[in-house]
């Protein structure tokens, strides 16, 4: 299975117009969505398979294994963002059942949202096959609304939406923690210090952490660094006990350790599938 590395700094999110499919099972912290433009595609999520059609869109959850058999003569449109991209509305999206298809094909009594949800991903297909001077723009305005509009249509009503949102100084505590664990990841840092550089007691910072992000710090730290793991696994010929020393483990004993409760696999196994798929 691969782990894929976290999305974060100036371009927090990915997006890409696939013309066929093959993929193994993966996961990753971010909400991946996959919208289908033309034909269809399968795809496979915890063991089971679901159809996806023109018009439709299905939505991966966080941490959530899913897998792409092979397809032709598709195009489709990926998107993935995570917390540093949606911020505290990342936290909405978390622990979500998702349908494993939604339509969004046009029909007689569809609400606004939908029609909206709509027409920004046709216009963010056409800035991506199109690109201008804006086009980067236009498709960061729109992946905004797109979740935005998916929030309000099928996870939350608006009044539920409006009374848990966080305030500035919250968000701001909450990214100074998280950019300790992007930046320093590789370095023991703990939860202390992710505490006193947002400026709250232990216990009070774990609370915050834990409603912003959906994760306690701990495993934030242990999940960011097991995707960076993964990253020099296939990307690289580092010995375990480099890849250990780089990413925050104490050693490679300790690596193998928390690599399988997390991901279901050795790093050695990894890494043959990674090389293998590459």
């Amino acid at each position: 299975m691969f782990y894929q590395k976290t999305l974060t700094g100036a371009k927090p999110y990915f997006i890409y117009l696939h013309h066929h499919n093959n993929y193994s099972s993966h996961r990753h912290l971010e909400i991946e969505l996959n919208y289908c433009i033309k034909g269809s595609f399968d795809i496979e999520i915890n063991n089971h398979t679901y159809t996806v059609s023109e018009g439709q869109f299905a939505i991966i959850s966080s941490q959530v294994s899913h897998s792409y058999p092979p397809a032709d003569d598709i195009l489709m449109l990926t998107l993935e963002v995570g917390p540093a991209f949606l911020n505290e509305h990342f936290r909405f999206f978390l622990n979500k059942n998702f349908a494993p298809v939604y339509d969004l094909n046009p029909t007689e009594h569809e609400s606004y949202e939908i029609k909206e949800i709509r027409r920004l991903l046709f216009e963010t297909t056409d800035a991506c096959q199109n690109p201008t001077a804006v086009s980067e723009l236009i498709i960061t305005g729109n992946m905004r609304k797109i979740f935005a509009y998916i929030l309000k249509e099928y996870i939350l009503d608006t009044q539920n939406l409006q009374t848990q949102t966080f305030d500035q100084q919250t968000m701001i505590a909450a990214e100074k923690a998280l950019n300790l664990i992007y930046n320093y990841y590789s370095e023991n840092i703990t939860v202390d210090d992710a505490a006193a550089l947002a400026g709250y007691c232990k216990s009070g910072f774990c609370r915050m952490f834990k409603k912003v992000t959906g994760y306690t710090f701990h495993r934030f730290l242990t999940e960011y660094r097991i995707e960076n793991a993964c990253y020099y696994l296939a990307n690289s010929q580092y010995s375990l006990g480099e890849i250990a020393s780089m990413v925050g483990f104490t050693d490679s004993q300790v690596l193998c350790r928390v690599f399988k409760a997390h991901t279901g696999i050795t790093p050695g196994e990894y890494r043959k599938e990674a090389t293998q798929n590459q």
